[in-house]
């Protein structure tokens, strides 16, 4: 598994800064609104169905942004490991495992593979270079967690909109942070009281809300042309007491998606693996993608599912040697010949562990 590794420094500052808007001390909290919370809860089907909630940590928020890939906070998947992601559909609540992390090194946003393919088509990235800045818009704000108003809850929460109630609201994007800590560059925006006025101020006490703890790694999309886009991904929240509900005054911070979709779209697969035998995305099928699927037998990561059976096998390994690669068992340095030359590599490298390129072709990590 690949995940990019933080100093020691930089990962407590990212906890610090994530601890108003995550929650790590206190119950996960969520969506706080101006107005009425029961405006602002989503039931499937909807347009918000592929925002899903992250069982890591204490709770999060994810969006997903391709059949088998979400984006979230890199806060939110400290520690994911046997954690999931549920999509809340028509059909009823849909569970997948997080399969495989990517974490940008020096902002706080990750992508997640899960362990098999959606079956939902994803939202795409916000591109200010065709619809223009982000400044100034009006974000469609979405995220899981418990809920209510600045004026009315306690510590933990409306009991009416428990955990794993996806809520949303609308905010605008007041400016952009070229550079806001570990968060990196940032959208920022403002909880305006329904009273304030001017260009700048509430959207209305039935629309303006602002994030809260368990929010983390959720969505601000733009509608735009036609279609609701990723602009931020939540990241934290500048609250004056991080012991309470986020007030009127309070601000918060989104990762700018678009500053980062370069590096998001070298870490998700054009094709997915199963179709290629790509098993690490790097644009190459070879000992190590044969490696990886020896490793994976018997899992229940369909990434490795290469036959489509749904079973990690030997199935897979003969589609993935005999077809894709057009080679046989034996043919240790993947030439399409079984010769004299793998059978040296294999005598150099007898008695000791090794992979395919060392001559293990029963994936048991032993050369004999």
């Amino acid at each position: 598994m690949r995940m990019a590794k933080a100093s020691t420094a930089a990962t407590l500052l990212a906890f610090a800064l994530a601890a108003c808007l995550h929650g790590t001390a206190s119950p996960a909290w969520g969506i706080v609104v101006s107005d009425d919370p029961s405006l602002h809860v989503v039931t499937a089907p909807s347009a918000y169905d592929g925002v899903a909630y992250l069982s890591s940590v204490s709770g999060a928020s994810a969006v997903l942004v391709d059949p088998w890939y979400v984006l979230t906070a890199k806060h939110a998947v400290f520690g994911w490991t046997g954690h999931t992601a549920t999509f809340h559909l028509e059909s009823g609540p849909v569970v997948f495992s997080l399969a495989e992390v990517f974490t940008y090194p020096t902002a706080d946003v990750a992508v997640v593979r899960l362990n098999r393919n959606t079956g939902l088509d994803g939202y795409s990235l916000y591109d200010p270079s065709v619809y223009g800045t982000e400044s100034g818009k009006v974000g469609v704000v979405v995220g899981y967690g418990m809920s209510g108003t600045p004026a009315t809850v306690q510590a933990g929460g409306d009991p009416n909109y428990p955990r794993g109630t996806l809520r949303v609201g609308y905010n605008r994007i007041d400016s952009i942070d070229p550079n806001y800590g570990t968060s990196g560059q940032c959208l920022q925006m403002d909880f305006d009281s329904p009273s304030s006025g001017g260009p700048n101020g509430s959207l209305g006490a039935d629309k303006e809300v602002m994030v809260a703890y368990g929010d983390s790694g959720g969505p601000v999309f733009i509608n735009a042309g036609g279609s609701l886009r990723v602009a931020g991904i939540h990241s934290t929240l500048a609250c004056y007491d991080p012991n309470h509900w986020p007030k009127y005054g309070d601000y918060s911070f989104h990762v700018r998606a678009s500053a980062y979709a370069g590096w998001i779209d070298s870490v998700i697969a054009d094709i997915p693996a199963p179709l290629t035998g790509d098993f690490n995305n790097d644009s190459s099928v070879n000992a190590t993608d044969i490696d990886a699927l020896f490793a994976h037998y018997g899992s229940a990561d369909l990434w490795y599912d290469v036959s489509g059976d749904s079973i990690i096998g030997w199935a897979d390994s003969n589609d993935l040697i005999r077809t894709m690669l057009g080679t046989e068992y034996g043919d240790a340095n993947l030439d399409l010949r079984v010769d004299i030359d793998d059978y040296n590599l294999l005598a150099a490298n007898f008695g000791l562990t090794g992979g395919w390129a060392k001559g293990d072709f029963n994936g048991d990590k032993k050369v004999n």
